[in-house]
């Protein structure tokens, strides 16, 4: 489980708990969600933010919604805006996808079962590959470049050729995204 800022940067990561916990479990059990939930994270105040919103971290239809965690409109029955917002969040989270495919891309080891004596050294092994992958996201320019990432044109707000699919809109005027 981790949590992966806007530059693809892991902000925290909590390894080694049962995979066949859901992903909400799993981040209810940590000390992040424990300071979440009771206000002790010291997290920007919504007044010092533009246009006075709350910061949010994003997740999936596992996570419990809160004041400080968006998570996607169930799919039931959805308006066309809540169509949208859902879309536009998966793009959002699309972010910390792309950061595990960062370091799955680079790290091979993340390919097979990591086998060791002992199996608590993997997660240490985890948590380095975390840290070197921010440390050559902000030290070396050739670690990631340009083409890693989607695009986006800054006046349309639309992704650029490369990223956008002209069935979006027919798709979710539809409702099958």
């Amino acid at each position: 489980m981790a949590l992966v800022n806007a530059d693809y940067e892991f902000i925290f990561v909590d390894v080694g708990k049962n995979g066949r916990l859901s992903d909400g479990g799993v981040i209810e059990s940590t000390k992040f969600y424990h300071k979440l939930i009771h206000g002790q994270l010291h997290l920007p105040n919504n007044t010092d933010t533009e246009n006075n919103f709350n910061f949010v971290f994003l997740g999936d239809e596992a996570f419990s919604l809160h004041e400080n965690f968006l998570k996607p409109y169930p799919q039931r029955d959805l308006s066309y805006s809540k169509r949208i917002f859902n879309y536009r969040l998966s793009r959002a989270r699309n972010v910390s996808e792309n950061a595990f495919g960062l370091i799955a891309a680079r790290f091979r080891i993340l390919h097979t079962p990591i086998h060791m004596k002992n199996p608590e050294n993997i997660c240490y092994v985890v948590l380095a590959i975390c840290s070197l992958h921010n440390f050559l996201r902000k030290r070396d320019t050739s670690y990631t470049t340009s083409t890693s990432f989607d695009q986006e044109n800054l006046i349309t707000k639309e992704l650029q050729v490369d990223g956008k699919v002209d069935w979006q809109d027919e798709m979710l005027a539809k409702g099958k995204a």
